[in-house]
């Protein structure tokens, strides 16, 4: 069984976009994952990608339900939010991430690392 994450990133324009991802999403394994996407200058390819089985440390090895797996897109796109307000207040999900555009990433809900 998997621990399931949500990961959005904050546009300009203040809405956000999400993306589930199905595995380890607890904040000590996904944590350093996303900062290591961040540095790579990766995350919004990997927003782009829409829902992933699991992310890791390059974009190349990340696997996404539709590139990978060969799912329809429109099963597996990013979800848009008016804006972070919405998407914390909307999302359900053990744990929640929200990126900022500053490429701050911060862990919004789950308890510890389960």
């Amino acid at each position: 069984m998997g621990t399931p994450a949500v990961v959005g990133v904050l546009q300009r324009n203040d809405s956000v976009k999400s993306i589930y991802v199905n595995y380890d999403g607890y904040p000590s394994n996904l944590l350093p994952i996303l900062n290591a996407l961040l540095l790579e200058g990766s995350m919004y390819k990997v927003i782009q990608e829409g829902d992933a089985s699991f992310l890791a440390t390059t974009f190349a090895t990340c696997e996404f339900y539709c590139r990978d797996r060969h799912e329809d897109f429109e099963d597996v796109e990013s979800e848009v939010w008016q804006d972070a307000e919405a998407f914390e207040a909307g999302v359900d999900a053990p744990h929640v991430y929200l990126i900022d555009v500053a490429g701050i990433v911060t862990h919004l809900s789950g308890d510890g690392d389960d």
